[in-house]
Formats: structure tokens, C-alpha cells, sequence
């Protein structure tokens, strides 16, 4: 899954590449959300002129695992 960055400026470069409509500006239009049909592409973080968008750890443990260099 993706992530907006609190440094997204909604200049909205990123939304015409989502192949499923997935980002949409947010109500204040300074900001580009992302919706749950987002497919994990990559499009919109090559879209994005100031790397405002990034992958989203889902899984905790895996950081967690990193950090001591635990083997899974």
C-alpha cells in the first residue's frame, strides 16, 4: 500500500497515472488522497515531482525484525 507524506503540496501529478482512479484530492485540495482500490502499481510515486508518496509498512513485525536483524 502507498502513502501520502505530510510534504505533498496536492499538486495532483500523481492522479491521472492511477490506472484504477485510486487518488483523489482531499477536501481541502491541498493534499491528494489515496482510496482502498489502490493496487500497489508504483505509477504515482514516479508521478510525484517532490517524492511526496511512498510504500506504507503494513507489517510491524517485519521492522521490527529489521532493526535487530532478527531472521524470519
Amino acid at each position: 500500500m502507498i502513502e501520502v507524506k505530510s510534504n505533498c503540496t496536492g499538486c495532483g501529478a500523481c492522479i491521472p497515472v492511477c490506472p484504477v482512479q485510486a487518488l483523489r484530492y482531499s477536501d481541502d485540495r491541498r493534499k491528494v488522497d489515496v482510496a482502498a482500490s489502490c493496487i500497489d502499481c508504483d505509477l504515482c510515486l514516479a508521478a510525484c515531482p517532490i517524492d511526496a508518496i511512498g510504500k506504507m509498512n503494513t507489517k510491524p513485525e517485519v521492522k521490527r525484525r529489521a532493526k535487530t536483524r532478527t531472521r524470519i
